[in-house]
């Protein structure tokens, strides 16, 4: 009775305090609906505030940033009357231009980056990427980070001489004087901007307290590690907002204080204006209402706080508890011999390795993360991956057993008895379980035997020699076996005679008998015969003796070697051949296909010698190709230097072979051509690969300068007719029906109006602008090109739908309408578009052309700045 009647206490306990909490909720509510909507109407007025400051903000810095890149136009101009660009007319143009402009520092160069600035010679690299992008005939403003002092914006402009790039003008600029007209007070001197780039690299950011990004490099993500977004905006939202450029306000929260921010592109390279306000300025506007639920909001707030710390104790306990259970299982399965793997069955991505398998590898749980993600298929040998990924996805509840090999982090080949079965965790996701046993040695072993008896069975059934007796008693000489001998007698100097051996190898083989007779055990002789075509034997004798340790006869063999010999001279050819060819490479090798072992390497011309000289060669090259060649090349590069591969070539009857493709020597990424010659060890019989890398960067680097040239527009550097054409039916040839091509023709509006206004000059500049537009607009793998005067195409593959084209026909407009130039005459352009799609309006780039023209045609008569897709007039 007394448990009925505490139980019924609980339940009215229970009871009270749901009615308390319930009616807190449902004053909380009433309160927060009106604190709500009184609070939006003052942030609505906020929002328009920061908008219209924002606005002037980036017309600030735009006006600023656009001016110091046409200074820096302008005193390239003048820089390309100086004779000698380091020399005293430079300095005293260098004053000049810092004395004109906000500049702390001005420099100039010549195109093998030596030059000077206003106390002396300077120097950059050739390789910077800004100085790569000025001498291809580009001006422009990059962000420059300074890890020893403050950061600073670079603008440069190419000094142009009769047609031809022969320097350029790099103007240095603090960050410091664009944060000073970023840090302007508005909102009672809260506010306070940052500029991003596209993708969240910070620009330059406010020296405000308030500023949650601060000093950090990657504006972006010292953002979302610090900033909670509010009112159904996300990351992904504001990330977009970068990418793409458009203008917007996003919610966000720091510490439990909301912000509001505007984002807007600021029309120079990729950067963005974010301009924050606090919320506090809407609360300091609500204070007088908003007091006391800031009190309920506190008090809530501990009460969650004290809930979430208990609730965490309860999880900690428990995560305790679960440890304790895994670390006994992981001191059993450490224990135990071999390895032991459980992984996952759809990826077999390891979710436990025991430290035998680690041990087996030789890799750290660090380095297995690293290098293949835990893929359990990582470490297994290349051509084993396929039948074992068959193995494993076919294994059930019953036990399944198979053998395959691993590559060891030392580039060891090792076999391994490989048992698992299928099972199913409590939560219902099924999981292998493996056992690893490393059976190595037993195969190693069973290899040499089959192999023995391989050798055994071969020598007898194919051997060429001839087996004789010589007793030096009578001085006969019996053939007992051989190719094509029977059981004869005959003397030594008949037996010569036979065969036509020259007086040489007469005295030679005399000299040997007479050595036989002293008491050697063994000697041979190498004879050359004249009788009619030159041939080469080998004689081998071993001495027989009698109970005495006298001789009485010697057991011969004869060995055709005419091949050998014919072998060993050329290759004492090729060796010399060899010789000649090193002092002109890079690096060179030579490899025992045969053995699969590195026999010697060079490097510039000095022997670097061998480690490990047993070890496989072919995991030397894989983990050499591995380490320093170019991704992209590597699989190539694999199969080119396979085993497999150049013994078919040299079976085929093909001596040479070679390779051109990507590596790293030092920092640098460099073409090489890589040759083999294969030939054979005349000692020994193997096959040999020697292979030498040139360095053949220079010429690449010319084809492609021509190929480049030849492609693109001089003014835009974009694709011109010709090029775009050849991508077009590289498209069409390639195309598997997955998906729309849009075929874009643009002609800008206005243009000639700018050219008549502003000189053919800025004319160029506006293209230039348009053409960086169109690039960033279109995806990657997408077609820009320009025909000529202000008429662009653009071929745009593998769209699903009607509507993404006219989205990027729309972006294309609203891009082009938002270009602006710093010169106060500058009117603005808008686009005229054409589009016509295939399949739909045909399939030539003749009929997309001349379709798209007509859809442009009447863009036009349309009232222009629009699009027309064609059949949609």
């Amino acid at each position: 009775m007394r448990a009925v009647r505490t139980f019924r206490g609980r339940n009215v306990y229970v009871l009270c305090l749901l009615g308390i909490f319930a009616l807190s909720v449902l004053v909380a509510l009433s309160f927060l609906e009106f604190r709500s909507e009184n609070r939006e109407r003052i942030q609505a007025v906020n929002n328009a505030y920061l908008e219209e400051i924002a606005r002037q903000s980036n017309l600030r810095i735009s006006i600023r940033m656009n001016a110091a890149i046409a200074y820096t136009v302008m005193f390239a101009e003048l820089f390309s009357s100086v004779e000698r660009l380091t020399g005293p007319d430079a300095a005293a143009l260098l004053q000049n231009m810092a004395g004109h402009y906000d500049f702390h520092d001005v420099r100039v160069f010549t195109p093998d980056g030596n030059g000077r600035d206003l106390e002396g010679s300077v120097r950059v690299e050739p390789g910077e990427p800004w100085f790569q992008d000025v001498l291809r005939g580009n001006h422009d403003v990059r962000f420059i980070r300074n890890a020893h002092g403050p950061d600073n914006l670079l603008f440069y402009s190419p000094v142009i001489r009769g047609g031809e790039i022969v320097g350029a003008v790099a103007g240095v600029y603090d960050m410091a004087i664009l944060s000073r007209i970023m840090d302007l007070s508005y909102f009672h001197e809260r506010g306070y901007s940052n500029i991003l780039t596209s993708s969240g690299e910070s620009v330059t950011t406010s020296r405000h307290t308030s500023n949650i990004i601060g000093g950090s490099e990657n504006g972006l993500e010292a953002f979302e590690a610090n900033a909670v977004m509010l009112d159904g905006y996300t990351f992904e939202g504001h990330r977009t907002m970068l990418r793409d450029g458009t203008s917007g306000f996003i919610r966000f929260s720091v510490g439990g204080y909301g912000r509001t921010a505007y984002i807007t592109p600021l029309g120079i390279n990729d950067w963005r204006l974010v301009t924050i306000v606090p919320d506090a300025v809407t609360e300091d506007i609500c204070d007088p209402i908003n007091r006391g639920a800031l009190s309920f909001s506190i008090k809530l707030f501990l009460a969650f706080v004290m809930s979430a710390m208990l609730i965490s104790f309860i999880i900690f306990r428990t995560r305790r508890e679960v440890e304790g259970v895994n670390q006994e299982r992981d001191s059993m399965a450490d224990i135990s011999p071999g390895g032991i793997v459980k992984c996952t069955r759809d990826d077999f991505r390891m979710l436990y390795i025991n430290q035998g398998c680690l041990e087996l590898a030789g890799y750290s749980r660090e380095e297995l993360e690293d290098r293949f993600q835990n893929v359990f298929l990582g470490v297994v040998y290349p051509e084993d991956r396929d039948r074992l990924t068959a193995l494993m996805r076919e294994c059930g509840s019953e036990p399944l057993q198979c053998e395959y090999r691993i590559v060891t982090r030392s580039g060891e080949v090792r076999w391994i008895l490989h048992r698992m079965r299928l099972a199913a965790e409590q939560r219902g996701a099924a999981c292998l379980y493996c056992s690893m046993t490393d059976i190595t040695d037993a195969k190693e072993a069973e290899l040499k035997l089959r192999m023995s008896n391989e050798r055994f069975l071969i020598a007898i059934s194919h051997t060429d020699d001839t087996l004789f007796e010589y007793v030096y008693a009578t001085g006969r000489i019996m053939r007992i076996a051989g190719k094509g001998a029977s059981l004869t007698e005959t003397s030594l100097y008949e037996a010569m005679d036979e065969i036509g051996m020259d007086e040489e190898s007469r005295k030679a083989m005399e000299g040997v008998l007479e050595t036989l007779r002293s008491g050697e055990a063994s000697a041979s002789v190498v004879m050359r015969s004249g009788n009619g075509c030159s041939r080469w034997f080998r004689v081998t004798l071993t001495n027989l003796f009698d109970d005495e340790g006298r001789p009485y006869s010697a057991l011969g063999t004869q060995e055709d070697i005419t091949e050998l010999k014919e072998a060993e001279l050329r290759f004492a050819r090729e060796e010399r051949y060899r010789e000649a060819m090193l002092s002109k490479t890079i690096a060179s090798y030579t490899v025992n296909l045969t053995r699969d072992r590195l026999l010697s390497r060079y490097a510039d011309g000095e022997e670097l010698g061998v480690e490990e000289p047993d070890a496989s060669a072919a995991a030397r090259f894989r983990k050499a190709v591995e380490v320093s060649v170019h991704p992209e090349d590597q699989q190539g590069v694999l199969r080119f230097y396979a085993t497999e591969s150049l013994l078919q070539l040299y079976a085929a009857g093909q001596g040479e072979t070679s390779l051109e493709y990507r590596t790293l020597r030092g920092d640098t990424c460099i073409w090489v051509s890589a040759s083999v010659n294969l030939l054979k060890d005349p000692a020994s019989g193997d096959l040999l690969a020697f292979g030498y890398l040139t360095d053949i960067t220079e010429r690449r680097q010319r084809e492609a300068e021509l190929v480049y040239k030849s492609e693109r527009d001089f003014l835009t550097k974009l694709y011109n007719r010709s090029a775009v054409e050849k991508r077009f039916s590289e498209y069409a040839a390639s195309a598997s029906g997955d998906g729309l091509l849009a075929f874009f023709s643009m002609d800008l509006d206005g243009f000639k109006n700018v050219n008549d206004t502003l000189g053919h000059l800025e004319g160029d500049t506006l293209l230039q602008l348009v053409a960086r537009e169109l690039e960033s607009c279109f995806r990657e793998g997408d077609i820009v090109g320009r025909l000529g005067g202000d008429e662009f195409i653009a071929l745009m593959h593998g769209v699903s739908t009607r509507e993404i084209i006219e989205r990027k026909a729309e972006e294309l407009c609203a891009r082009i309408r938002s270009i602006r130039m710093a010169h106060p005459r500058y009117s603005g352009v808008s686009v005229s578009i054409g589009v016509a799609i295939a399949p739909e309006h045909g399939g030539s780039f003749e009929e997309l052309y001349a379709k798209a023209d007509v859809a442009l045609y009447h863009a036009k008569q349309g009232g222009r700045d629009r699009f027309v897709i064609y059949g949609g007039e």
